[in-house]
């Protein structure tokens, strides 16, 4: 590490049993908690085993893991060194596992429970959510009826099936109940009829209001009640209480009723299959972990004991579960590093609000030197959210800012105007800034969404750009080399399944015609119909020949042996990834299908019909996957990734092309604030009042997380960075608010570059 700056120096020596660090962006907070870490252990001698360390995912522990140990060793304290590398130096969760492991009687567990992964953990949820949809009236008529009601409607994140709106609703919800460390029981109660659901609602609506108002607001029985006791306190109702009817507040606590029993009874049955199985996922065993040190005196202590010290970086993003368990630990060195203005993970339940709360209630130590961007960088940065969030924005300082006129310079900015996304100009313009001499490894281009950084990995690569994406995890087991792979392993598994058969000889394991598969598919069973003469052409007919060659001995075997074993067999008995390397971006092909034999191969337990179930299962749920990288991350190449998966990096040059997508998101159909245990349905009109209480409050939250991403997008860049912006309007996008900021069309910031399509390259 350079000589750290007074501000680090601050942290690192800071004496106080617990505080906070607010880190900005490119502060050097990693650096910080290492050499905080050192300091445990050299100065004040601690062992590495009593120092837990939590970071927010494995890379990032890695990461620090290495440089911890490296530090360690250069300060001669090799054993120490030693320890740090089996040491707590871990996820949240990696820490939960842990100490349920080592405490399974107590936690209840068996110490060799599994962790679930994403596609296993999102099957049981669905089949929970499927088991609880088949209710009947006598268990709860409201959720019968919330079930009819919208049986029919689809939902375009789900799958198209009689229930596919009720059961998004349904596993949308379970997901954030069971992050929010609200128990079962206070649910369950607060939701147990509509009646109940009102009063519940009212209680909140109360505390909402003015401390001195508060007594004379209880009892009201419901929104109308509400209003007229308002006016008599001579208080003007908010927006969301009028045009409120009795009734609408009834139908919405209706179905709000039904969905959180449905919701409720699906979260029984996913912990009673996760707890049969000993297989947890992320939020059971965080669930797990609370209920052992909140409730086992005797674990309690010796987990106490054995942390000495706590360091947790990116407390902005943890949720409430997981604050419950650092706090539980009560170490007497408690430090917890964060940046509210960098928190975007509140789809997965984050609550930046706990860290927020924590800095006032702690010593709070800042680092608000930038030692990564260029000041022109900065000083845009600044530019845009200093107008946008006022008094919350926490500048960033970086020396050798620059002043024209009493405006600080954005030297190194570039905007790309575009009246709307158009990724085929982007991947141009990327190419023109290659050709202009920037190296392609320097460059990386952060989406907001997966889709966007696959379009332009494909459009960059027809320019002869090099570009690799990282980390995309939409289509995989959508693509069809993988279900080619399925559908040949069905086939073997049960020749009689005409579709599976099909589909395979129609694939490039066999090369079938169009007239070829027509004519088999009329005269079925197909298996049967592959010795008939028919009318079939000389390739056809070679092309069955070569596959009964090979097809009758897979199958004898198919049932007897490993998945992956089966998988090889088709790879070297068959033309399929001969005919593979012939089709465009053969490389992710055949890179897939690699990655595909690889996961059956540790899955030796599976057959071939059981991993193309498999397969199926994972396909219906929408799990999301990662394709096989064919560029490993040193390569020279663009780099296409997420900005969420791009948190915590750097790199020379930012492009940020997925600008001109609404920056305020529409109202959910459902709006919760889990924390609190508050949810309320929309789904009929009028909507109640309640209901538009908390969706007005939603949505405030997720366009402020639409802004931070923004944040977090432009801060990961250190010598240049490129907007796409639309300066002709779109208010209410980002690319119209960028532009706003940016005093475009007319009065661009100094230092900015306007790259136009007609600039050349």
């Amino acid at each position: 590490m350079k000589s750290p700056t007074k501000e680090q120096n601050a942290v690192i020596g800071a004496s106080a049993p617990r505080f906070s660090v607010r880190a900005g962006a490119g502060s050097g907070k990693t650096s910080v908690l290492v050499e905080r870490y050192v300091r445990n252990v050299v100065e004040m001698g601690l062992s590495p085993e009593s120092i837990v360390t939590v970071t927010f995912t494995r890379k990032a522990a890695a990461e620090m893991k290495a440089r911890i140990v490296a530090r360690l060793r250069d300060a001669d304290r090799l054993e120490e060194a030693q320890m740090a590398e089996t040491g707590p130096i871990q996820t949240i969760h990696s820490f939960c596992e842990r100490i349920l492991r080592e405490n399974a009687v107590e936690a209840l567990v068996d110490p060799t429970f599994e962790v679930l992964g994403g596609a296993e953990a999102r099957t049981i949820l669905d089949r929970a959510v499927q088991r609880a949809l088949h209710t009947n009236s006598e268990e709860s008529p409201w959720a019968a009826e919330f079930v009819r009601r919208l049986a029919g409607r689809s939902h375009y994140q789900a799958n198209t099936t009689a229930h596919s709106e009720v059961r998004y609703l349904v596993e949308n919800l379970l997901e954030k109940l069971r992050s929010s460390g609200v128990p079962q029981s206070f649910l369950r109660k607060a939701y147990e009829s509509p009646e109940a659901t009102l009063a519940h609602w009212m209680s909140a609506l109360v505390s909402w209001f003015p401390e001195d108002a508060e007594g004379r607001l209880k009892g009201c029985a419901n929104g109308s009640d509400f209003t007229l006791r308002l006016k008599d306190l001579g208080i003007r109702s908010p927006g969301w209480l009028k045009g409120q009817t009795n009734e609408s507040d009834l139908d919405a606590a209706k179905d709000t009723t039904g969905l959180l029993w449905l919701a409720l009874e699906a979260w029984d049955d996913v912990e009673a299959q996760m707890e049969r199985l000993q297989k947890f996922d992320f939020a059971l065993l965080e669930s797990k972990a609370v209920r052992l040190i909140e409730t086992s005196e005797e674990a309690r202590s010796r987990i106490q004991r054995q942390c000495r010290a706590v360091l947790v970086d990116e407390a902005q993003d943890l949720n409430p579960l997981q604050y419950r368990i650092i706090n539980s630990l009560t170490a007497p060195g408690e430090m917890m590093v964060g940046d509210p203005q960098q928190s975007i993970y509140g789809f997965r339940h984050a609550d930046r609000g706990l860290f927020i709360d924590r800095c006032g209630e702690t010593e709070t130590f800042p680092l608000t030197v930038n030692h990564r961007s260029e000041p022109g960088i900065l000083n845009f940065v600044d530019a845009v959210f200093g107008t946008e969030w006022g008094q919350d924005h926490t500048p960033m300082r970086a020396a050798g800012s620059q002043l024209e006129n009493g405006a600080q310079r954005c030297d190194g900015v570039e905007l790309w105007p575009m009246t709307a996304m158009d990724s085929r100009e982007t991947a141009r313009l990327i190419h023109h800034m290659v050709k202009e001499g920037v190296a392609e490894r320097d460059v990386a281009v952060l989406t907001q969404k997966n889709e966007s950084a696959n379009t332009l990995c494909g459009l960059l690569t027809e320019l002869g750009v090099p570009a690799r994406t990282i980390g995309a995890s939409e289509k995989f087991y959508t693509r069809l080399e993988v279900r080619d792979l399925a559908n040949a392993l069905d086939a073997l598994s049960d020749p009689t399944e005409d579709f599976s058969l099909l589909a395979l000889l129609r694939s490039p394991f066999v090369g079938l015609s169009a007239d070829g598969l027509v004519w088999h598919a009329a005269h079925r069973p197909v298996l049967s119909s592959l010795s008939a003469p028919g009318p079939l052409g000389p390739e056809d007919r070679e092309a069955i020949d070569r596959f009964l060659s090979w097809f009758d001995r897979g199958r004898e075997r198919a049932d007897r042996i490993p998945a992956w074993e089966t998988l090889a067999f088709l790879l070297r008995e068959t033309p399929y990834l001969e005919e593979t390397a012939r089709i465009p971006n053969a490389r992710q092909t055949i890179a897939n299908v690699r990655k595909l034999l690889a996961m059956a191969a540790v899955q030796p337990e599976m057959d071939a019909r059981e991993f193309a179930h498999r397969l199926r299962a994972i396909q219906f749920i929408r799990h999301r996957e990662g394709e096989a990288p064919v560029l490993d991350e040193r390569a020279d190449a663009v780099t296409l990734t997420t900005i969420h998966k791009a948190k915590g990096l750097e790199f020379d040059v930012v492009v940020l092309p997925e600008m001109h997508k609404r920056l305020t998101p529409n109202a959910p159909s459902v709006a919760s604030e889990p924390a609190k245990g508050l949810v309320a349905s929309g789904l009929r009109r009028p909507t109640s009042a309640f209901y538009r209480w908390l969706a007005e409050s939603q949505v405030k939250r997720e366009r402020d997380e639409r802004l931070r991403v923004l944040y977090v997008g432009m801060t990961r860049a250190k010598r240049r960075l490129c907007l796409v912006v639309d300066e002709n309007g779109g208010a209410d996008t980002l690319a119209g608010v960028v532009a706003k900021h940016a005093g475009l069309p007319n009065n661009p910031l100094p230092g900015l570059f306007v790259r136009r399509s007609a600039d050349p390259p």
